[in-house]
């Protein structure tokens, strides 16, 4: 990018060659629509007006490797994790039956062997069970994942060894199961909005916020979730919500604690937290709101992850570092200068 240039939805199309519409909301700190609007040939010129958001894209766009997401387990991992199952493994060992351990008919795992690429729903649901291996190699058919798959066929009017003999999940349940007390449906989803935001939920389920907003409308809150991997998800994180395979987050407190501890002495910005609004792309009215407790926007605590890992080379390079420089090419973009950013202890509000 020119030093001069603004980000628009352009750069944000551009980051579509490294990531999917699931890892640019995470990043980004914006739903599917709204990415959909910026880049559309209406808006694609259009700037982005968020300074933290623009410089997330500055940083994601020359160093995407570095990006905060989780190394989700894949249909490969879990093959190879059964070829060297100890025989206490419950559950089927061989390739053309491994539908049965994530949630799917013999066909779509077929197609996986050929290549095919996996929806999100079922790298979390790997992702969930290769993390258990152990540990279910260990307690066999008494690990809560093995009931958990029990009680999903049971609620589908069979049993997991019917699954099983059958080497896979039917692609539909056998039965009207829409009055049934032990079918998942959005009335489970909406348990699951307690613990985690749209943001994560759309990671740990596989779906947009559209469609997890007509699952849990009142139209349809009581039907049953037809898909068997985001069911058997459901389940482990109602029982167990400290198992969500997520991308960890960082705060501000966990920004200022560790600027707290750090030998400062050749980093380019000021580090106090009334100054901090330079450093994290906001005006100095959102830093008192932060001080005071306010929870921050997801592309805030994506900034914030990206500040963390680069502090020491910010620290030892000063205002050669890559981040420094960003900013400083965002500062321009807008008109203004760092400094003058800096002397304002924030950025101005748009």
């Amino acid at each position: 990018m020119k030093d001069t240039e603004r980000v628009s939805g352009r750069h944000i199309k551009l980051l579509e060659d490294q990531f999917n519409y699931y890892e640019l909301q995470h990043l980004l700190g914006l739903y599917m629509a709204k990415i959909g609007q910026a880049i559309s040939p209406k808006n694609i010129d259009q700037p982005v007006e968020d300074v933290t958001r623009a410089l997330v894209i500055r940083y994601l766009l020359e160093f995407p490797h570095k990006a905060n997401l989780l190394k989700y387990s894949t249909y490969s991992d879990l093959t190879n994790r059964l070829e060297s199952a100890k025989s206490s493994f419950p559950l089927p060992t061989k390739k053309s039956s491994s539908g049965v351990i994530f949630g799917r008919s013999l066909s779509t795992q077929g197609s996986l062997e050929k290549g095919r690429k996996e929806m999100q729903v079922i790298l979390t649901w790997l992702t969930i069970f290769i993390n258990q291996f152990k540990d279910i190699e260990k307690l066999g058919k008494k690990h809560f994942l093995y009931k958990i798959m029990e009680d999903e066929a049971i609620s589908r009017g069979l049993t997991l060894q019917d699954i099983i003999y059958n080497r896979g999940w039917p692609k539909n349940s056998n039965r009207d199961s829409s009055h049934d007390k032990n079918r998942i449906t959005g009335e489970h989803i909406i348990l699951l909005m307690e613990q985690f935001d749209y943001y994560d939920l759309q990671f740990l389920l596989g779906l947009y916020v559209a469609k997890l907003s007509q699952i849990v409308s009142k139209k349809n809150v009581h039907f049953p979730v037809e898909d068997v991997t985001r069911s058997l998800i459901i389940r482990v994180l109602l029982e167990k919500p400290e198992l969500a395979p997520l991308p960890p987050l960082s705060c501000f407190a966990d920004l200022t604690s560790t600027l707290k501890e750090m030998p400062l002495a050749n980093f380019p910005l000021k580090t106090n937290q009334s100054n901090l609004g330079a450093l994290l792309g906001r005006s100095i009215s959102t830093v008192n709101g932060l001080l005071k407790g306010r929870k921050e926007m997801r592309v805030i605590s994506i900034w914030i992850d990206i500040l963390l890992d680069n502090l020491e080379g910010l620290n030892e390079q000063g205002k050669g570092h890559p981040i420094y420089r960003m900013m400083e090419d965002e500062a321009n973009s807008r008109g203004v200068t760092l400094q003058s950013i800096e002397y304002n202890r924030g950025w101005p509000k748009i």
